[in-house]
């Protein structure tokens, strides 16, 4: 298939402005990290978490500029992260970097299909089993996922939206409402506490999980009509990402206090509120699921079969989609359920994909690139192109540590709990192996 005949039908799907691709992007970013920074700041202190959080929030815009800036440079040759890859280390490095991309994407949809699973075993109390939850999870994200576009999915990507501000707000709300003993926790929380080194990274590696779209990012502009307007929806995303982030962070855990649950909604005293909570999180998780997998499935269908297929609607090719996007959310099943340790997995698969994806290679890419663009010209860098090469190259220094560092913690968190005997089996009932139940012990017992 020609460059040119794959330009033409990448066109075909280039129709959403930039506000549909800044909701999409919101939803996809926010994911459900933004309930879980109440947790990180009980194990840093709420003032270290805010730093974290706004110092990541802007180098994480920088990046994103980084990708669109390269976008727009290649406009007609890049539609997704391995087209970049391609182009920086040549063939080989395209298909290393499209595997990673891949693990990283399928990585993603498969975290949602775990929380969403767990989020349906809390709404139904504890009366189904976590294996037959995970699976009704991952049969609505399946069909989420048969939308095709981001452009169609604008719709469901609002309720996504919808559905993780509500949880949030409820929560900030309700906190504060409730006895007296969650208002005196807001005199215990900490500023900044001694923690250990495992839970600095956690806390770090739930940071830069909540920004961790940037992935993503190569498909949702190719889907744009113009990805000039990208800087736009990143600046609206961030704005509003790291604006709820710090409301989780802050006032989540000054009522909550330092026994604050992760996910934050499990702080809450009302069964039934905490149940109607894990409805909105089943939604979110759902639609983030179907964004990843659409992702996924943007890259992989055109590989087997051909873009021009991808972008016409004819019975045959539905079912080719559905047949594909099915296997897709099999192996994600059977993968979450194989894996005992599959959160703590989880955790240590973003510090080796998402991070590197975000705060790795869009500098290293605009530094190769920077420099073959210097070298074609024949000319030496100026003192100003010089300072920011060496300030992307310590960007990445940094971020290769971060990642050590990061997968050094997730894997002592799972030797840890191996040893405390903390995991269950594969295809299990239980939920202890991901969190505890905020029911009673022997509220369970009864039922």
């Amino acid at each position: 298939q020609s460059d040119i005949d794959e330009e033409k039908y990448h066109n075909k799907i280039s129709a959403s402005p930039w506000w549909r691709t800044c909701i999409t992007m919101t939803t996809e970013v926010l994911g459900l990290a933004v309930i879980a920074m109440p947790e990180a700041s009980a194990k840093i202190g709420w003032l270290s978490l805010v730093v974290l959080v706004i110092a990541l929030g802007f180098l994480a815009t920088w990046t994103g500029l980084l990708l669109r800036d390269i976008k727009l440079r290649h406009r007609k040759s890049i539609h997704e992260y391995s087209d970049v890859a391609k182009m920086m280390f040549g063939t080989a490095g395209g298909r290393i970097i499209s595997f990673w991309m891949y693990i990283s994407v399928f990585s993603e949809a498969a975290a949602q299909i775990l929380t969403g699973g767990i989020a349906l075993v809390n709404i139904t109390e504890g009366k189904q089993c976590l294996a037959l939850c995970i699976s009704a999870a991952a049969f609505i994200g399946c069909l989420l996922t048969q939308l095709r576009t981001f452009h169609a999915l604008t719709v469901v990507s609002i309720v996504g939206l919808v559905t993780i501000v509500i949880p949030l707000m409820t929560t900030v709300i309700a906190l504060p409402l409730q006895n007296v003993n969650h208002r005196a926790n807001a005199y215990a929380v900490a500023v900044v506490t001694d923690a250990s080194f495992k839970d600095i990274f956690n806390a770090i590696m739930t940071v830069v999980f909540g920004y961790g779209g940037h992935v993503f990012y190569f498909a949702f502009m190719s889907e744009m009509k113009n990805p000039a307007d990208f800087k736009k929806a990143l600046f609206v995303s961030q704005s509003i990402t790291v604006t709820i982030f710090l409301l989780s962070a802050t006032l989540i855990y000054v009522y909550a206090g330092p026994t604050v649950e992760a996910p934050a909604v499990d702080s809450l005293e009302s069964l039934n509120l905490r149940r109607l909570m894990h409805v909105f999180l089943l939604c979110h998780t759902v639609v983030v699921c179907a964004i990843a997998m659409i992702t996924l499935m943007k890259s992989l269908y055109p590989i087997l079969y051909s873009w021009k297929e991808y972008t016409i609607w004819t019975p045959q090719t539905a079912i080719k989609y559905l047949s594909l996007s099915s296997l897709l959310f099999i192996c994600g099943y059977v993968v979450v359920e194989l894996i005992p340790f599959m959160d703590d997995f989880l955790a240590m698969v973003s510090a080796v994909t998402i991070l590197p994806f975000t705060f790795i290679l869009p500098p290293l890419f605009t530094l190769i690139d920077k420099r073959r663009m210097i070298t074609k010209e024949g000319r030496t860098p100026t003192r100003s192109e010089s300072s920011y090469m060496f300030f992307c190259g310590a960007v990445v220094m940094g971020g290769v540590m971060l990642a050590f560092a990061g997968t050094t913690s997730a894997f002592m968190d799972i030797v840890d709990k191996y040893t405390k005997g903390g995991y269950g089996g594969p295809f299990t009932c239980a939920t202890e192996a991901y969190y505890p139940l905020p029911f009673p012990e022997e509220e369970l017992r009864d039922r």
